[in-house]
């Protein structure tokens, strides 16, 4: 349920139950010759005495408005840790001492009225005595006053104050982006870019990034990245916690990103050289007669004029064609690893099986110069276990399997030192899970198998704590599955294998509630499959295994969700049935699928082209492999780790594509 629909509920039952209780409250006054209009049944005497002044109008409210601040206060102390821009720092603390300022006024204001109506109810002053029942009425009258007081402040500050802060809020967004230096770095007008289809570099690879805070105005940067190696923006979707980078809009992640300023500099985006040719023809002709046959020559002679201006936008194109190339190998052979792409461009390769034994060893590769160096070992050795890229840079690994058991334990791999250190386990030890970095920077954790049964639970680690918290379970234990965070902050789960067997249920979780929701299911069962999310929104779910009920089936078939209708529907099927394979969402939008299994080991790999819905076939692997690692890189090349080659061995080769 959402929180205003939850709050509109909250509020119909609050005003019924005031309702009643005031009818009910107002049955037990009396109207007493000596005394005036009171209480005079002792059970409600009591019940005002005891609950109804100090606790349900006195102490209770007091009691949340304050637990209300301190999370206000709390939450600050979070943005300052999170070192947001002083701008927004400084909003929030003046809201917060405001939200303080509300709880002090509401205490000295309210508190008096409620302990002399405590008093008057226990110690009523009789009409006899004229000069004491004036006074107690006239007090009564001015606490009365105090307190209602309390109640229009809120208006009042409201009238004050919210002009003010509307403009801190209207300006917050542009003044805590970092400013652009136009003179490094290259800029583009986003409109002019979009409407006329004008390139902004005569690099082919950058493209115009529209700025949230003003999608007029853009950033010509390179479209080389991976949207794994990126962070999305804050929540107000107009800021960074990271230095160097600013907020901008992109197609292709299906979110706002903070895209590092560096990558916007003008000597990797110049400004386009259009070059316009204007042709001087001189023509000879030569006539040579001879008996009846006649020859003519004609020659022509040109002259290039040319000049050169300087324009503001992009567009992304390819030039070179698509092929596989060998690069340096890793210094372990493995599988059932994981390859996770660092904020600095580097790939860091964790743990594994090499046939013989599992793997705690920790590689990391260098795109600029193609090589391998090794790291810090994990504290355990572990294989089908999951690595996240947290927004602070650093590497969460999570669960898998060991030669003794399945693993509770978690580490984190900070890439300023090469070094590991341990974390709070997690509640359940797991393996073929899932691991989803959240908006929020959490990351959450699915499904999987502990060794004698499939998961349905889920748990939830905060970064900013370095602690695990359990949240809803998934409607269906499963392993095997995917996971992926689709566009809305929400986390799509899908397929895997159950305690009842294969499934084609998906269901969504809410990171906001903490529930998970069934959404429609696939048109095929699946396990063993990739889901990746598109630049238009929408996951493509492709291949995997369907169970005959004696062995696996590879299939061929894909199909795509669409969030806003929570519909599937089929798409093109691929060339190749596999599962064990990978999928890749390359910088142009399309999907590129590597190897796999299909009776035996594949090296064929093909691409999906969502604008069409069709796959086309590119070139062969050097080495046909499964359970290997496939990562797009900041250049946009695709690094394919290890593998396992059908034999006992495991491939400590790597290839481009």
């Amino acid at each position: 349920m959402c929180t205003l629909r939850l709050g509109r509920y909250a509020s119909f039952i609050c005003i019924c139950s005031a309702i009643i209780h005031s009818i009910a409250l107002g049955s037990s006054y009396d109207v007493q010759a000596t005394l005036g209009c009171v209480i005079s049944n002792y059970v409600w005497v009591k019940y005002s005495t005891f609950f109804f002044y100090p606790i349900l109008i006195g102490f209770l409210p007091i009691v949340i408005a304050s637990s209300f601040s301190v999370l206000a206060y709390h939450n600050v102390r979070r943005i300052v840790r999170r070192q947001l821009p002083i701008v927004r720092r400084k909003l929030e603390k003046q809201i917060t001492a405001m939200v303080l300022t509300r709880v002090i006024v509401f205490v000295c204001l309210v508190l008096p009225s409620d302990i002399y109506r405590i008093y008057v109810i226990n110690f009523p002053t009789s009409q006899s005595m004229p000069i004491a029942y004036a006074t107690g009425r006239l007090i009564q009258a001015i606490f009365i006053s105090v307190s209602n007081i309390n109640f229009v402040m809120n208006f009042y500050l409201f009238l004050i104050f919210s002009s003010r802060f509307r403009r801190q809020c209207k300006n917050t967004s542009e003044q805590q982006q970092p400013l652009i230096n136009s003179t490094t770095t290259a800029t583009c007008n986003y409109t002019a870019c979009n409407s006329q289809r004008i390139s902004c570099s005569s690099n082919l690879d950058c493209d115009c990034f529209s700025l949230t805070s003003n999608s007029n105005i853009g950033i010509c940067a390179s479209t080389i990245f991976s949207c794994a190696s990126v962070v999305r923006c804050n929540m107000d979707n107009a800021t960074c916690s990271i230095a160097s980078t600013i907020c901008v809009n992109s197609t292709r992640c299906g979110q706002p990103i903070c895209y590092p300023l560096p990558m916007a500099n003008k000597q990797i985006c110049p400004p386009k050289t259009v070059i316009t040719t204007t042709i001087h023809t001189t023509s000879t002709t030569k006539s040579t007669t001879k008996s009846t046959t006649t020859t003519q020559k004609t020659t022509t002679t040109t002259k290039k004029l040319t000049t050169t201006v300087h324009s503001g936008t992009t567009t992304n194109q390819s030039s070179t064609a698509a092929r596989w190339f060998s690069t340096d190998n890793m210094t372990n052979g493995r599988y059932s690893h994981t390859a996770s792409v660092l904020l600095n461009g580097k790939v860091l390769v964790t743990g594994g099986y090499d046939g013989f034994s599992y793997l705690n060893s920790a590689e990391i590769y260098d795109p600029s110069t193609g090589t391998w160096t090794a790291t810090g070992n994990m504290i355990n050795a572990r294989y089908l276990h999951t690595a996240s890229v947290l927004s602070n840079g650093k590497v969460l690994v999570t669960g898998g399997w060991n030669r003794v058991s399945v693993l509770y334990s978690a580490e984190l791999y900070d890439p300023s030192t090469g070094t590991w250190t341990t974390i709070g386990n997690m509640f359940y030890p797991r393996s073929w899970h899932t691991a989803s970095v959240l908006p929020n920077g959490k990351v959450l954790v699915t499904g999987g198998y502990n060794g004698f049964s499939f998961l349905n639970n889920a748990e939830v680690y905060d970064p900013s704590t370095s602690t695990w918290t359990t949240t809803g379970n998934m409607n269906n234990a499963r392993n095997g599955h995917t996971a992926s965070v689709l566009s809305n902050g929400k986390v799509l789960v899908t397929g895997g294998n159950g305690n009842s067997g294969l499934l084609s249920s998906a269901e969504v979780y809410d990171s906001s509630t903490g529930i998970w929701t069934t959404t429609g299911n696939m048109v095929k069962a699946r396990y063993y499959h990739t889901s990746s999310l598109l630049s238009n929104g929408k996951v493509l779910v492709t291949g995997g295994a369907n169970n005959s009920g004696i062995s696996n089936i590879a299939l061929n078939s894909a199909e795509v969700y669409d969030s806003s209708t929570g519909t599937w529907t089929t798409t093109g099927n691929m060339i190749n049935s596999r599962y064990y394979h990978t999928a890749s969402v390359l910088s142009n939008g399309k999907v590129l699928i590597t190897d796999g299994w299909n009776s035996n080991i594949l090296n064929s790999t093909e691409v999906y082209d969502p604008s069409t819905s069709t796959w086309t076939t590119t070139g062969n692997m050097i080495n046909a492999r499964e359970w290997h690692t496939a990562s797009v890189l900041s250049n946009g090349k695709v690094l394919v780790t290890g593998g396992w080659n059908g034999n006992s061995d495991a491939f400590n080769s790597a290839e481009l594509y």
